[in-house]
């Protein structure tokens, strides 16, 4: 099954629903989009694929349950961001060397 690219408003609503309310805010959803999107603040024609956006979340989520931290929040973010995508790689090709 083919996983086509979310639209910036349905990416937010992956990201902060009713669901997942108690973890980020809609601001902070809002700057998870466009920086997955690499577009300007709120650019509404901008794209996020959806495995990256997962990712993303999940590596975020789980330096959250690291850190103790009941949400996610700004220094999460900016901290974890640049890490994620690194460390799956890693990780997935660790048994290949």
């Amino acid at each position: 099954m083919r996983l086509a690219p979310l639209q910036r408003r349905e990416a937010l609503q992956a990201v902060h629903n009713e669901h997942t309310a108690h973890l980020v805010d809609a601001a902070l959803a809002a700057r998870i989009v466009d920086y997955l999107a690499g577009a300007a603040d709120g650019d509404v024609a901008s794209v996020v694929e959806p495995a990256l956006l997962s990712l993303v979340c999940r590596g975020i989520n789980e330096a959250r349950k690291r850190a103790g931290k009941p949400r996610f929040d700004d220094t999460l973010f900016e901290v974890e961001k640049s890490r994620i995508v690194a460390d799956f790689y890693r990780e997935s090709l660790a048994d290949q060397t």
